[in-house]
């Protein structure tokens, strides 16, 4: 049994290109088998619902309640990153392998550290998350268009060795690897911390401090030599890239009219960043012994003839080890598959700043071919009862994309949609034949399953829930001397964080000031506040619903780490600019402002929409397609079903047990024998 993860694809993008080209292998899937639209838990998002299709619990039961956790008795501005060892349901794997059963995990999120024994676990975290990287992708230019982007110059080159023959004049310069301050340095003794210049990070969303420019902050030996030169007598056509200034001992030669990407480059490094992940801490057990084994790629992106000129793109440096279970197989991954590089399909730098779309299909097709390869060697190796395996696809480029597709968007354009359109239909095309890789892999009587977490919804009208709190005298902040914003906790009796509210309770944190007896009475204003937010321009309500603890229940919302109050915004509204510890980088006049609303730079969100939100072809729904023996065929499913339904379904079918907190059902709708697997 195999399930393929693909995050954020949503059902209606499916069945715009069912009937096309686009994916004929998704399509024989949806006509062979059966096609579901699936509700996400609230919230809407990676963490909840990845962990949910696998444990079969609700986000109350399992704990981990989106990217933030509070964990009980910490600050109520202070939040981690959820993995195995914050999640209190039983997965699947575990009772699989309980059975007797062999489980494969490639890539599959929130599943690290391992819980099982026997198996394999390759990685597992969260999207982008700075546990598997050294430092994170660059570009190196002459020419920056970005403060992200690292300025080089190109000078008379010296003291090279073996020099190739040429009739231009050969260029140097320096590609520095380290580009931040980094949050650990390896010293004689040991790993030791240092303060971080990045506040937060992702390959797609780093955020530097305030006025800050990306800069190279390493030393000599933190770099690596570009020689620049003309193999054919027309112009400056050729980069090296070496450790030393000796032109035979090249680790890269790029040429214009040649290979422009370099194999992986493999070294070793005294440095690491770590940076907060979705303004969480990351438990990070860094980190071992001597320096860190590193890897990464750098393609020639641009070469002027006279040498003028030169852009290249580096991608992070990814850890060469740490990621997988058992580790003895480290070494057999490298030699047969090649290094595992979380994030390669995440939007690169290069896109965002150069809106280079070729870079990032190559990227794409990069890390499709990974995948392939990691799962055709262990279906080889081993034979496996289970294997998950996901993608982190379509969510980044729904967070980076989605707006442009809606005609109310103030970004709309007929020429740009059409654009968006076609950067769909390729990715779409990529994951297909991955698709069909995977099927033509796999045993013959294979039961394949493909599911999302969640869909995506245009966003771009900006308000703040903290600004109908500070109003009703729910929530302090002040301005220290030097200027900046901080909340006072004497005076705030609720703080928003991410679609959710806290009732700075007493007992609960540490600042806490309202009493048990208070609460009912502050959770009811709480909710007062949220539902007066209107729409400053039309007059509408600003949110969709405003649920209590109480009511949460019926949400699968129950348990220490739910909060008091959830909000669910009506689209295009949305609060992912300002949410979290964002906030306080603004200054007391401009957060007040808020209330006026203002235009969103957020593209697309899921987490704080309600799971059947829907507008226009975008949805919040996830998908479920299921293909292969005891499976119907041409099966379009209407009836409700859930992301907890998928552990039960796959249980029946295996004939195990569920996992100890399942809380969801079988799908008997869509099997052709209910009473077992054929």
């Amino acid at each position: 049994m195999l399930v393929l993860g693909i995050d954020g694809i949503w059902p209606e993008l499916i069945e715009k290109y069912i009937e096309s080209e686009v994916i004929p292998n998704i399509s024989r899937i949806v006509k062979r088998g059966s096609f579901v639209n699936m509700l996400p838990l609230p919230p809407c998002d990676t963490p909840t619902n990845w962990i949910s299709l696998v444990t079969g619990a609700t986000p109350g039961r399992h704990g981990a309640l989106g990217f933030n956790i509070h964990l009980p008795g910490e600050p109520l501005d202070h939040a981690r990153v959820p993995d195995t060892k914050h999640v209190t349901a039983e997965f699947i794997w575990d009772v699989a392998e309980k059975t007797g059963r062999l489980c494969i995990l490639l890539n599959w999120p929130f599943s690290w550290p391992p819980t099982i024994k026997k198996g394999v676990v390759v990685a597992g975290t969260g999207p982008g998350d700075p546990r598997w990287r050294i430092e994170y992708g660059c570009i190196y230019t002459t020419d920056p268009v970005s403060a992200r982007e690292v300025k080089i110059e190109l000078r008379e080159a010296k003291g090279w060795k073996n020099l190739p023959q040429t009739d231009l004049p050969p260029l140097e310069s320096e590609l520095p690897l380290r580009i931040t301050k980094s949050a650990f340095v390896w010293t004689e003794s040991g790993w030791e911390q240092a303060a971080a210049e990045i506040e937060e990070a992702t390959p797609m969303s780093m955020r530097l401090k305030r006025g800050e420019e990306l800069r190279a902050t390493g030393s000599a030996e933190e770099s690596y030599h570009v020689l620049v030169f003309g193999r054919k007598g027309e112009g400056y056509d050729t980069v090296i890239i070496a450790k030393e200034k000796d032109a035979s001992n090249a680790i890269a030669m790029l040429s214009v009219d040649g290979e422009r990407w370099s194999d992986w480059i493999y070294d070793e490094y005294r440095f690491k960043v770590v940076a907060k992940y979705h303004g969480a801490r990351v438990d990070e057990p860094l980190l071992g012994k001597g320096p860190l084994k590193g890897v990464f790629k750098i393609k020639l992106v641009d070469l002027s003839k006279d040498g003028k000129h030169l852009t290249l793109f580096r991608t992070d440096i990814f850890r060469v080890g740490g990621w997988i279970h058992p580790e003895n197989l480290l070494s057999e991954i490298l030699e047969n598959v090649g290094p595992y590089c979380e994030g390669l399909e995440l939007i690169p730098l290069i896109t965002i700043t150069r809106d280079d779309w070729n870079t990032y299909f190559e990227l794409l097709e990069e890390q499709a071919r990974w995948f392939i390869k990691a799962y055709k060697y262990l279906c080889e190796k081993y034979d496996w009862d289970l294997f998950f395996l996901q993608l982190h696809i379509f969510d980044a480029l729904n967070h980076f994309l989605l707006r442009y597709l809606h005609k109310k968007s103030p970004d709309y354009s007929e020429e740009k949609a059409r654009k968006v359109w076609k950067i769909y239909e390729k990715t779409l095309a990529i994951v297909d034949r991955f698709v069909g890789e995977l099927l033509e892999s796999g045993p013959k009587d294979l039961v394949f399953a493909i599911v999302s977490d969640h869909g995506a919804l245009p966003t771009w009208k900006l308000v703040w829930p903290g600004t109908a709190l500070m109003k009703k005298g729910l929530l302090s902040l002040k301005e220290r001397e030097d200027g900046k914003v901080e909340i006072d906790w004497e005076n705030t009796k609720a703080f928003p964080w991410v679609m959710d509210v806290w009732v700075n309770l007493k007992g609960r944190f540490p600042h806490g000031v309202v009493t048990e007896n208070e609460y009912e009475k502050i959770v009811e204003k709480v909710v007062d506040a949220l539902y007066s937010m209107r729409d400053p321009e039309t007059g509408e309500r600003v949110m969709a619903l405003v649920i209590t603890k109480k009511e949460g229940v019926f949400f699968g919302l129950s348990g220490e780490n739910v909060a008091d109050v959830y909000y669910f915004f009506r689209p295009p509204y949305t609060d992912i600019d300002v949410h979290r510890h964002k906030i306080l980088e603004l200054s007391l006049d401009d957060i007040k402002k808020l209330e006026r609303g203002r235009y969103s730079k957020t593209i697309a969100a899921h987490d704080h929409y309600l799971p059947n939100e829907k507008m226009g072809v975008f949805s919040n729904m996830a998908v479920l397609l299921m293909y292969g023996p005891g499976i119907k065929e041409g099966c379009r499913l209407q009836k409700p079903v859930f992301t907890t339904d998928l552990v039960p379904t796959l249980c029946h079918m295996l004939e195990i047990p569920f996992p100890a907190q399942c809380e969801g059902r079988i799908l008997f709708d869509i099997l052709t024998n209910p009473g077992g697997r054929e």
